[in-house]
C-alpha cells in the first residue's frame, strides 16, 4: 500500500485524531516495514545471491546458464523466458513424470541451518491450470538430481502446491525428523502472488525458524527444529505432472534468493 500523509491540522487540533487518521498512521507503518524489509534484502545481494527478473529475449530456453541449470524429463518443455518477461516451466502433458525444472548453479546461494544468518526466498508466481500436479519453489537438498526436485519432499524448505489443488502451502521437512506444512492453502494459483520464505539459521537450535508469507502477510511460522533439514540446500524451482490433471504451467516473474543478514565466518 502507498504512503499517505496525514494532514497536520488534524494532528495539531489539541484532541485525538480521527479514527481514519490512526488507521492511516498504522498503514503507513506497515508501508515502512515493507520498505525496510526490501532494503534489507537488497543489502544482502551478493555475487552468490540470485536476483533474476527473467528479462532476456523472449523464447530464450534454458534461462540463464550463469544462474540456473535448466532440465526437462519425460516430455516437459525446457524452462524458457516468455513474452511477459517471466520464466515458464511447463510439464506439457498430464503423464506422471513429465517435468520442467531449474536448480541454482553451484556458485549460487546455499544454506544450512547450523550457520548464523537469515536467508530469504521471494518469487512472484502464477500457476496456469488447476490440478493436483507438483509445484516446488524454494530450497532443495543438494544431493538430489534435477529430475527429483519438483516432487521430492524429503529434505526441503519450500512453497509447494496446496492440498486443495488451487493454492499454495509451505513445507519444511527433514528425513530423520518429520515435516511441518501449512494447515490450510493460501493464495490462488490463477493469480499473481508474491511468495516469500524467511529462514533463520543458527548454531543454537532454539533460534531456528522458517516463516512463510503471501503478498507480505505472514502465513505460518515453523519452529520444530527436528523438521528443519540439516542438509545443505540449494535453490530449486520445478513442476511435474502426476497423471491426474492437465498440463501444468508455472510462471515466475522474478526470483530472489539471498541473505537478510550477511553470513560471517566464525
Amino acid at each position: 500500500m502507498p504512503y499517505v500523509q496525514v494532514p497536520d491540522p488534524r494532528l495539531n487540533a489539541g484532541k485525538p485524531g480521527l479514527s481514519a487518521d490512526w488507521v492511516q498512521i498504522r498503514d503507513n507503518q506497515d508501508f515502512f516495514n515493507t520498505q525496510i524489509n526490501d532494503l534489507l534484502v537488497s543489502i544482502g545481494i551478493s555475487g552468490q545471491s540470485i536476483a533474476d527478473d527473467f528479462a532476456s529475449a523472449a523464447g530464450t530456453t534454458g534461462v540463464s546458464g550463469a544462474t540456473w541449470t535448466a532440465s526437462t524429463f519425460g516430455t516437459g518443455n525446457l524452462p524458457a523466458v516468455v513474452s511477459e518477461h517471466s520464466m515458464e516451466l511447463d510439464s506439457v502433458g498430464n503423464t506422471a513424470g513429465n517435468r520442467s525444472t531449474v536448480i541454482a548453479v553451484d556458485a549460487k546461494i546455499r544454506i544450512q541451518k547450523a550457520e548464523e544468518y537469515v536467508a530469504i526466498m521471494e518469487c512472484r508466481v502464477k500457476g496456469i491450470s488447476v490440478s493436483d500436479d507438483f509445484f516446488f519453489i524454494g530450497w532443495q537438498d543438494v544431493a538430489l538430481a534435477a529430475s527429483a526436485v519438483a516432487d521430492n519432499r524429503t529434505d526441503c524448505i519450500a512453497i509447494i502446491n496446496g492440498s486443495g489443488g488451487t493454492g499454495w502451502r509451505a513445507i519444511t521437512a527433514e528425513t530423520a525428523g518429520g515435516s511441518d506444512t501449512s494447515p490450510a492453502d493460501f493464495g490462488t494459483f490463477a493469480n499473481w502472488h508474491v511468495i516469500r520464505l524467511v529462514v533463520t539459521c543458527s548454531a543454537t537450535a532454539g533460534n531456528r525458524k522458517v516463516e512463510s508469507y503471501l503478498d507480505g502477510v505472514l502465513q505460518d511460522t515453523f519452529v520444530t527444529d527436528a523438521n528443519i533439514p540439516a542438509e545443505i540446500l540449494r535453490p530449486a524451482i520445478g513442476v511435474e505432472a502426476d497423471g491426474t490433471g492437465v498440463a501444468r504451467h508455472l510462471h515466475v516473474d522474478y526470483a530472489i534468493f539471498t541473505f537478510q543478514s550477511r553470513p560471517l565466518a566464525a
